[in-house]
């Protein structure tokens, strides 16, 4: 699912740009924000294919209590043995995904990476669309195309460093054409 919110993302960034040179600001932000919201959405159904992928019965890669953290589940005692419970206990997505860095030894640092900041930053905008606190959208449609364009691309990279990480293989082809494209 992760691949068609990529698709997604570079779709209606473009129909933000294509509104912009329309002249309809009021256009270009809707799809701004839309992509805005599908990019995070991206980010977080990667990490949710991680897990399933860990999760499945013939994967042993990671402890229970790793995968709980993925999974957004409670490890805990039950019935005198630890395992995953069925309770919900949600996590980050930043700590799953230092997590993950950490976990397979990815060679990032996180505290100097320029697509780690970048990703940090697109996520607290995707927050406070969410969670908005005004009453009108008083960002710019230039300054939602940078954070877009940043923000896709520092996803990207970051999906790219785990997929090789953890995988042994990078994003397809097809989906690096995408960030080639938000870029343009």
């Amino acid at each position: 699912m992760f691949e068609e919110y990529l698709r997604d993302t570079a779709h209606f960034l473009e129909e933000g740009r294509r509104a912009t040179r329309d002249g309809d600001e009021e256009a270009a932000k809707r799809s701004y924000r839309v992509t805005v919201m599908i990019g995070g959405a991206a980010m977080e159904t990667f990490v949710n294919y991680i897990a399933s992928t860990f999760g499945s019965p013939a994967s042993r890669t990671l402890e229970p209590y790793e995968l709980a953290l993925l999974l957004d589940k409670r490890f805990g005692q039950q019935d005198g043995r630890f395992g995953i419970q069925d309770q919900s206990a949600y996590s980050r997505l930043e700590d799953k995904l230092r997590f993950l860095f950490n976990r397979f030894s990815i060679a990032l640092d996180l505290g100097t990476s320029s697509e780690w900041c970048q990703f940090l930053e697109f996520k607290r905008l995707r927050d406070s669309l969410v969670h908005a606190r005004t009453d009108e959208d008083e960002t710019s449609v230039e300054d939602y195309d940078a954070a877009c364009v940043r923000g896709v691309r520092a996803s990207f990279v970051l999906m790219n460093r785990l997929s090789e990480g953890i995988f042994g293989k990078p994003m397809r082809a097809k989906l690096h054409d995408l960030v080639d494209f938000a870029e343009a």
